[in-house]
Order: C-alpha cells, then sequence, then structure tokens
C-alpha cells in the first residue's frame, strides 16, 4: 500500500511539472523555497510577486502549487479540535509528507510554514513524524479561503481529544509559503 501511495504521489508530481504554466493559470496557494530537486517556476519576479517581495522572500527557483495541484495528492481527511474550540473540525488535504515527496524535498529537511501575516512555525523531521500533518485545503467540505484559515491550513488529527493552546499555536492557518531550511 505504501509503494502505491508513493507511485500515486510520484505521478501527480510529474504531471503537475510537465503542465506548462499551469501554477499560475490556476492561482498558486503555495510557494515552497529553498533546497529542492524539483520545481517549476523560476527566480522570483519582483513586480508579480509583490507580496513575496514585500515580505523579503527571494528564490532563484520554487515549487508552486495550485488548488488543484495540492488536491491531486492523496487527500486525508482529519478530525481537529482544541481546547476552547466550539466543536471539532474535519478538514482534508494532502499529508505534509506527500508534499515533499512531489517537490523532492528531503525527508531530513526542517521546514517553516508561514502565514499570510508573517507568523511562522518550523517542523523538524521529528516533529513532523509526531503527527500525521496535513496541509489542509478544505474544512467542513468547504474550500479554505483567504479571510477565514485558508488558503491552507497546516494541522493534524486530534483524535477525539482536544489539542492544548501550546499545540493548536503550531497550527499555523494561511499558510501561503513553506520555507525548506
Amino acid at each position: 500500500m505504501k509503494k502505491l501511495k508513493a507511485v500515486a504521489v510520484m505521478l501527480a508530481a510529474i504531471a503537475f511539472l510537465f503542465s506548462p504554466k499551469q501554477s499560475f493559470a490556476d492561482g498558486d496557494l503555495v510557494t515552497i523555497i529553498g533546497e529542492m530537486k524539483n520545481n517549476n517556476r523560476d527566480r522570483l519576479d519582483p513586480f508579480m510577486d509583490a507580496f513575496l517581495k514585500f515580505n523579503d522572500r527571494d528564490f532563484v527557483h520554487a515549487y508552486a502549487m495550485n488548488r488543484k495541484a495540492l488536491d491531486a495528492l492523496p487527500q486525508t481527511s482529519v478530525s481537529a479540535n482544541a481546547e476552547g474550540w466550539p466543536r471539532a473540525v474535519e478538514a482534508s488535504g494532502p499529508r505534509v509528507e506527500d508534499i515533499l515527496e512531489a517537490a523532492g524535498i528531503d525527508n531530513d529537511a526542517t521546514l517553516s510554514f508561514v502565514a499570510l501575516d508573517g507568523y511562522a512555525v518550523t517542523l523538524t523531521r521529528e516533529d513532523r513524524s509526531s503527527h500525521d500533518w496535513i496541509l489542509a485545503t478544505r474544512a467542513n467540505g468547504e474550500a479554505l479561503n483567504i479571510g477565514g484559515r485558508g488558503p491552507t491550513w497546516l494541522l493534524y488529527d486530534t483524535a477525539n481529544s482536544a489539542a492544548t493552546a501550546e499545540d493548536e499555536a503550531k497550527w499555523v492557518w494561511s499558510v501561503y509559503l513553506i520555507v525548506v531550511e
């Protein structure tokens, strides 16, 4: 089963990589910068990438993913709840490990997940292995959007319990950038 999943991830990545300018035509949700084997876009364009430039992000190559690319990866559903929430949220999206594989990122890499407001959480391989993290694109059946918790939301399943406030602080919402360190 694990090999089948790995093949599905690789096929989705290959299809995405060889789709000319697909990521730009459909609007990127997440841009990945740093050391990786795969890339599907070139250097930062200071004019068109104004938000990245404003936030002092620069790159020679990146791996950008739109909703279609994220949806092409195997999807995982989680039920996440935290102290003080009115109810659990049913979220779905690709596993972070599948995104790493699609972008050709070394499994030992440290990743920073950056929100639109600049809030960021850094996860080491050990941090990522403690939970089955997903980058959700949907919550309660609806697409995540900017102004809510979108475009993407980093979180994991809480197995019918409530995460502490400290753990919830790692659930970055409005993720638009992943930095490979």
